[in-house]
Parts: structure tokens; sequence; C-alpha cells
């Protein structure tokens, strides 16, 4: 019996809000995720686009400015995703975690 197995490509899509675990004055923002691209939309309106690389477990969100995101691919296709904020100079660095959820349209 020959079986074939479908090489599973789930990339990022949707609006989600961005919860931190840590509340240390960080403030919340929304991610609009588009396939290998992204946008960060600040409080204040103002807006960072960035690239989105994937891994077989993670996909990393960078940009010039601020430090990477690492979402959990587990998640990938439900309403809530687990991330880790880590340092830019340093990817072994935690430096905050939390929950990104999708935002209803």
């Amino acid at each position: 019996m020959l079986m074939l197995f479908a090489v599973q490509d789930d990339k990022l899509q949707g609006e989600y809000r961005i919860e931190f675990a840590k509340q240390d004055g960080t403030q919340s923002f929304i991610l609009r995720l588009d396939g290998d691209r992204y946008t960060k939309v600040n409080p204040d309106a103002s807006q960072v686009t960035g690239s989105i690389r994937y891994s077989k477990y993670t996909a990393t969100l960078k940009n010039d400015k601020d430090h990477p995101i690492e979402i959990d691919r587990s998640g990938t296709g439900k309403d809530t995703l687990k991330f880790n904020l880590k340092h830019k100079n340093n990817s072994a660095m935690k430096l905050n975690s939390g929950l990104l959820i999708r935002v209803a349209k």
C-alpha cells in the first residue's frame, strides 16, 4: 500500500491583538498577519511593517525597529496563538510572552 502525505504549509493570516503576560509598561497593539508579511498597528495608529520567517515549529516576526516576536505554530488556524518576545541581539533571551488573540471582524 502506497500512502502519500501532503506537506502542510500553513502561513499566518488574520488580525490579532497582542496581550503580554508580564505587564511591565509594554502596550498592547494589533498585528495584521498576511503570509510572509505583517503590519504592527500601534495604539497611536502609527504602523510598522516587517517580514515573517517560518520554521517547522515557529514563525518569527522581524522588522528593523522592534524586538522579534516568535509565534508557536502549533496553534495556526486557531483564534489564540502563543508567542515569545525575543531580544533583538540575543535570540536566546526571552523578554516577555503572551497571547495573540484574533480580532473579530
